[in-house]
């Protein structure tokens, strides 16, 4: 019983070897490139070891296929990987489904040179670790195992995530980059929501209209002048600009006694409050 196992098996283990061969070339050159691009940015990502078994699974499954299927699903993972990591490198984050929106329909900021001068390096890991795993994988793949309709099993796979954004069955929150995540694991969950959700929506970047204005410069007439910062504070949460409640008894009461000015917001390029009060025009909203 034992020689008639080892006759039937011990052909299918040897010619096994390469599956293994190109389902660890196909591991190192997809999860590689989020460590070599620490040496030139700072970033978050952490190596996942559920995932990455989980993962290496689907590459062992995916090893059974032809070699054309093979070569499509990595090069799909390379050109999602290559976005991904050229936002890493210039921002600091894994890129989101809206952010990925806004540089397809703004595509002419990827070639700003100063967008390139901080990316430079991310195209050549790419194109250096996916062009030599793929000449191995194509050395190793002469001698590996297929089956037929492997490909059935492997698209249905690949479909778990994009299925889940088409349905709608998970909130926005499941599909949004974690920090510390693998660049290929915030990939497939950006594009798939992007695909299959902003995409057929025909999503456009927010355009925003505002009232003509005039500043007016006057000479300043307070000897002292007190500047409130309220951040993520609504003007319509406030007493004097016409709120029910007595949210700000104190404040309200000291500018009923003195005739101040006082608008309800700071205008300002960004978003972050330290660099956005620098950057705003204080002199025309003096208390």
């Amino acid at each position: 019983m034992r020689q008639l196992f080892l006759k039937i098996f011990k052909p299918i283990h040897g010619f096994l070897r390469y599956n293994f061969v190109i389902a660890s070339l196909l591991f190192c050159i997809l999860f590689l490139p989020d460590f070599i691009i620490k040496f030139f940015v700072q970033t978050h990502v952490v190596f996942e070891p559920l995932y990455a078994l989980e993962f290496f699974g689907f590459l062992i499954l995916l090893s059974f296929c032809g070699r054309t299927m093979i070569v499509g699903v990595t090069v799909l993972f390379g050109l999602m990987e290559l976005i991904n990591l050229c936002y890493m490198a210039y921002f600091g984050q894994s890129i989101s489904a809206s952010e990925l929106n806004n540089i397809i329909l703004e595509h002419r900021d990827t070639f700003d040179p100063a967008y390139l001068r901080q990316t430079w390096f991310v195209p050549l890991t790419i194109f250096l670790f996916y062009g030599m795993g793929l000449f191995l994988f194509w050395n190793a793949s002469q001698k590996s195992v297929r089956f037929r309709f492997m490909f059935v099993v492997v698209f249905y796979l690949m479909a778990h995530k994009p299925l889940h954004a088409l349905r709608e069955t998970k909130g926005i929150w499941y599909f949004q980059p974690g920090p510390t995540r693998s660049s290929i694991n915030n990939s497939i969950n950006v594009f798939s929501y992007y695909f299959f959700q902003y995409l057929p929506k025909g999503m456009q970047t927010s355009e925003i209209s505002y009232q003509p204005y005039e500043v007016v410069e006057t000479a300043p007439t307070a000897d002292n002048v007190l500047v409130i910062f309220g951040e993520s504070l609504a003007a319509s949460h406030m007493p004097f600009y016409g709120y029910q409640r007595a949210t700000f008894p104190q404040l309200a009461a000291l500018l009923q006694e003195r005739d101040l000015l006082t608008p309800p917001h700071i205008y300002t390029f960004r978003t972050g409050s330290f660099i956005g009060h620098l950057n705003s025009n204080l002199d025309t909203f003096v208390l």
